[in-house]
């Protein structure tokens, strides 16, 4: 029996697993365990799902009309057997094939606790709240999902399970950080985060959809272009983006979607600058010498209108929420005017800012402050770091 002293409640999930998130610790507790500490801790709720019960031969398949509500999956009993012994789980925006057959087998080869909990869940009814799930309950719901399909001669049933202590990890860090992908953009545009994740689970099928996993979500564009991004961070961005815009293309109410917290803007322009015209693909040290030559940083409308380089909507000064929302538009203005055929500050300004509408200094503003840029070594470096790119699955 292990020492209970030693080990940390909270790491304790709801199905007797404990599981270190910050490590690669996982085992399941014996019955003995789990109440050792429920005495020891004064805590009946360790391991809460853990009660004792009659366990009958039960064979559970997703039914063909099922369909996604209110952020739970469900399966109903059927008398079926599965003959080819598959289940698809969601867990986390990843769908994991498990093989109940090879678990099965594994449990009458090896006959341990481990395994025959493992086949046991396997066969349990799946009910997932992708989008309220702690990091214990994720992990729970991941580690009864995965595949314990191995060479049965070279690994015991410990092994294997600390081996996927990894894929559990990787599942939970990539839930969280998509979430601090949404929270962040919900900031940025101040809009309301349960609204905002929820419905993009629901348009995404739970980040599985393979339109998505390609770049794109129907119904998002951008400056009247449909958007096919490089990352799932800038789909996630553009997608914020067209939430606060357009939230009825993509069924959204504008009932409580907008809101005033008490974010604040960091002041390091260029790091910022730097880093989202890197995300979207455009000219980072051009956004900075159009900003430079716009409103120097310390202009009326930068400072309470967050704008940054003297956009318009609908004829007037556009005001945006945060600096951030500000060049991330100016950001998203390059790549129009680049897809309209200007690259070079002439042909841009020549649309941004005409000369005959009293813009005759823009250009060689512009210019100027392109050419200091360029020759700032420390400056350039700044603006051209870039996020990483990329899809991770």
């Amino acid at each position: 029996m292990k020492n209970i002293k030693q080990l940390d409640p909270s790491k304790i999930t709801k199905n007797g697993y404990y599981f270190d998130v910050d490590g690669t610790n996982m085992f399941l507790l014996t019955d003995e365990e789990i109440l050792a500490m429920r005495n020891y801790y004064n805590d009946p709720s360790i391991a809460s799902s853990r009660a004792k019960k009659q366990r009958e031969n039960r064979n559970y398949k997703v039914a063909k009309n099922q369909r996604y509500s209110d952020g739970k999956h469900t399966a109903r009993k059927t008398s079926k057997k599965n003959p080819c012994g598959y289940k698809f789980v969601v867990v986390g925006g990843l769908i994991v094939a498990v093989t109940v057959y090879s678990m099965s087998l594994l449990a009458s080869t090896f006959n341990t606790p481990v395994i025959e909990e493992q086949t046991y869940q396997l066969q349990e009814e799946v009910r997932l709240e992708p989008v309220n799930l702690s990091n214990m309950e994720l992990a729970d719901e991941a580690i009864r999902s995965l595949s314990l399909n191995t060479n049965l001669t070279s690994s015991s049933p410990e092994e294997v399970l600390n081996e996927n202590v990894v894929l559990v990890s990787s599942i939970i860090d990539e839930n969280k950080e998509r979430k601090e992908w949404v929270q962040k953009y919900c900031d940025i545009y101040q809009v309301n985060f349960d609204v905002t994740y929820n419905r993009l689970v629901e348009i995404t099928n739970n980040f599985t959809d393979s339109e998505y996993l390609n770049g794109h979500i129907p119904g998002v564009t951008c400056k009247g272009v449909e958007v096919f991004a490089s990352s799932e961070e800038e789909l996630i961005l553009y997608y914020v983006r067209c939430v606060k815009q357009k939230p009825l293309s993509l069924g959204i109410s504008a009932d409580n979607l907008y809101i005033h917290n008490d974010y604040v803007s960091a002041d390091d322009y260029a790091s910022m600058i730097g880093y989202y015209n890197n995300l979207v693909g455009a000219d980072p040290v051009l956004s900075y010498a159009i900003t430079q030559a716009e409103t120097s940083w310390n202009s009326d409308l930068f400072r309470d209108s967050n704008n940054p380089a003297g956009l318009r909507i609908n004829g007037s000064w556009w005001r945006f929420d945060t600096k951030e929302e500000g060049f991330i538009e100016l950001a998203l203005e390059i790549l129009k005017f680049n897809r309209m055929g200007a690259y070079t500050i002439e042909e841009i300004g020549a649309i941004h800012a005409p000369v005959e509408d009293n813009n005759e200094n823009w250009i060689p503003n512009v210019t100027d402050a392109y050419t200091m840029v360029s020759a700032d070594t420390e400056l350039l470096e700044i603006l051209q770091s870039s996020p990483e790119k990329g899809f991770t699955r």
